[in-house]
């Protein structure tokens, strides 16, 4: 059998993913997580990618949840959770993501990056362990993030009204393997119409 084949390792493991799609989108002028993308929107291709190597989802969801969560049927294995305060920030709806996590290790990812591939995950998943496991792409560092329990516990620690507190910082106290990934797609969130427009460039 050959086990570099990424495909063998396809089956969703017993891991957690949370996906931000809480933001307001102010940038784009048009709601990301429902813009179209290939076959589906956005938000539905960072959840597809995801469930493929994941348990469990957990879409963090804020500005125009219904329209998220009401999109379609979505697979069971996905839940959403509402985050109330995001006028705190990103890193609040890092919280209400981690405060909902079960197993030992969880990815998070941005709901605005739909150009990771199900390989970015399984390449994390294969790396020798730590605190944080993060890709890279010519140096510089990108998405997802698999972090475990002890990183979980310091997120659900951490104060979210302190402006300093964000997750990059959190992240950047505990060991950290930075896992080269030939992938500029763990790179490239869709913040603008211009980032929207060049996609099929990339």
């Amino acid at each position: 059998m050959n086990n570099d084949n990424p495909r063998l390792s396809a089956a969703p493991q017993k891991i957690d993913t949370v996906i931000l799609a809480a933001g307001l989108s102010s940038r784009m002028g048009a709601f990301k997580p429902l813009l179209p993308f290939g076959r589906s929107t956005l938000i539905e291709t960072v959840v597809d990618t995801a469930l493929e190597v994941s348990a469990r989802i957990i879409v963090v969801v804020g500005h125009q949840s219904p329209d998220i969560i009401n999109l379609k049927h979505w697979d069971e294995r996905a839940i959403f959770a509402v985050n109330k305060h995001i006028e705190k920030g990103m890193f609040s709806s890092v919280k209400v993501g981690a405060a909902l996590v079960k197993s030992p290790r969880f990815f998070i990812v941005l709901g605005d990056q739909p150009q990771i591939s199900m390989s970015v995950y399984q390449q994390l998943l294969a790396a020798e362990t730590a605190d944080v496991i993060q890709p890279s792409y010519k140096g510089k560092h990108g998405h997802p993030l698999l972090l475990n329990e002890t990183v979980r516990q310091a997120i659900l620690a951490a104060d979210e009204n302190d402006p300093d507190t964000n997750l990059r910082n959190i992240i950047d106290g505990f060991p950290k393997r930075i896992v080269k990934i030939n992938d500029p797609g763990i790179l490239i969130d869709l913040d603008t119409p211009e980032d929207y427009n060049r996609r099929e460039c990339e």
